[in-house]
């Protein structure tokens, strides 16, 4: 609770006890500055589990010096025991004391990283020489537990990272993709998220999925399938952020999936405008692609384009008069669609050929933003069309022209461009506020 917010309700009382206010009317002020809801103290679970981690590393350390000295059964006193007092003392300070709650959730992150280490020492004392990819997938699991146990969204943050690395693990070392990886974060970790409504474990969690899936579908196919799986899935995103708006479940969702989703699309689609990248990320003949790969491969595709066709039904079921996405936005569906038909139906395309839709797909949305600006005002689309309009035009000095010519003549309305955009936007600021 904020101090002003804190200070009208105690005030409140106050005037309704000296008959300054009556208990309605005390009631209905309150109810126009809400309390607003706990955050999470995360300065306390970050500082607070660092030195956890820390301490109980120092423990092991300490007792390493003379290492090899110490009898097995003391080294597995030293790893479970630390183990255990981290866990004890977290699980306590959780559940018993509510004014140390993250103090005592900070301990048992300092429990499960203490239990990551207790796996590859446990390794050592014994010299188990395990698949190593396994350890990541225990140590995981580990965290997967106390999430939901406890429940706790650092424990997840750190299943994740975990969970990741696993797969990557499987999927570079040894060229094992790991199909459960991604079930495992979507079903196990995404209801928490919603549960907990936590827009940190969402956005981690939507960046985990899509490192995932580009190991994972380069371990089961050749050639550019990973960065059509990761456009495919950043388009599902930006999708999924709209369908969510105005959602009951988790409303606060729609920014996280949108603003994530078209960065990556953003990106992604910047990539595929320099010839050279074209030709070869959309060049799928290079390799045999197996059933497993082309399944990762179209999965998210086809829940691209589902996700986008409920949008579109929603648009008519709303009315055509009642514009609630940037038109530009549609481009995207139709971009991604364009660079796999590119790289299914033209094996080695020319590389301008295969990069000239998606130039003119980054200018049509540089133009967008730039003109929501100053039609509303807002700053923040003023300067992402120009950011994307500059490094389009900046990409193409060394990249397109070999004429100074034409690159005087591009330079010169861009800047031409941008002169006028900021004149727009600055009398757009005046009229509203003559208005």
């Amino acid at each position: 609770m904020s101090k002003e917010v804190r200070w009208l309700h105690g005030e409140s009382e106050r005037w309704v006890r000296d008959g300054i206010l009556s208990a309605e009317q005390a009631s209905r002020l309150r109810g126009l500055y809400p309390v607003p809801p706990p955050t999470r103290p995360w300065a306390t679970l970050i500082f607070c589990g660092l030195g956890a981690v820390i301490v109980g590393l120092g423990v092991i350390l300490l007792f390493a010096y003379n290492w090899h000295a110490m009898p097995k059964l003391a080294k597995l006193a030293t790893v479970f025991g630390a183990l255990a007092a981290a866990h004890a003392g977290g699980l306590y300070l959780f559940q018993t004391k509510p004014r140390y709650r993250a103090m005592g959730e900070a301990l048992t992150v300092g429990g499960t990283m203490l239990f990551g280490a207790g796996i590859w020492l446990v390794a050592q004392i014994y010299h188990i020489n395990e698949h190593f990819p396994t350890g990541f997938l225990i140590w995981g699991l580990g965290a997967f537990l106390l999430a939901w146990a406890l429940p706790s969204i650092f424990q997840a943050l750190l299943a994740l990272a975990l969970l990741t690395i696993w797969a990557g693990t499987e999927s570079t070392a040894f060229n094992a993709p790991v199909h459960a990886a991604l079930p495992l974060l979507l079903i196990g970790l995404l209801p928490l998220a919603y549960r907990e409504r936590s827009r940190v474990l969402l956005v981690c969690l939507l960046v985990a999925v899509g490192v995932s899936l580009a190991f994972i579908s380069a371990a089961c196919s050749d050639g550019a399938l990973p960065f059509l799986v990761l456009l495919a899935f950043s388009v599902l995103a930006l999708g999924a952020g709209w369908l969510h708006e105005g959602a009951p479940l988790f409303p606060e969702s729609a920014p996280c999936y949108r603003g994530l989703g078209l960065a990556a699309y953003l990106v992604l689609i910047y990539i595929l405008s320099f010839g050279d990248a074209a030709h070869d990320l959309l060049d799928l003949q290079r390799g045999k692609q197996p059933w497993s790969g082309l399944t990762y491969g179209l999965v998210p595709l086809a829940a691209a384009v589902a996700a986008w066709l409920g949008l579109g039904a929603r648009r008519l079921k709303t009315g055509a008069g009642r514009s609630w996405m940037p038109p530009d936005l549609w481009l995207a569906p139709l971009a991604v669609l364009a660079a796999y038909a590119l790289a299914a139906l033209m094996p080695r395309p020319d590389a301008w050929l295969a990069a000239l839709p998606f130039n003119l797909v980054l200018l049509a949305h540089a133009a967008s933003f730039m003109a929501q600006g100053v039609r509303r005002s807002e700053m923040r689309a003023v300067a992402m069309g120009c950011i994307l309009l500059v490094a389009i035009t900046g990409a193409r000095y060394v990249d397109l022209f070999d004429s100074l010519l034409a690159r005087g003549v591009v330079f010169l309305v861009v800047g031409v461009t941008l002169f006028v955009e900021g004149f727009l936007y600055a009398r757009g600021k005046r009229v509203q506020g003559g208005a």
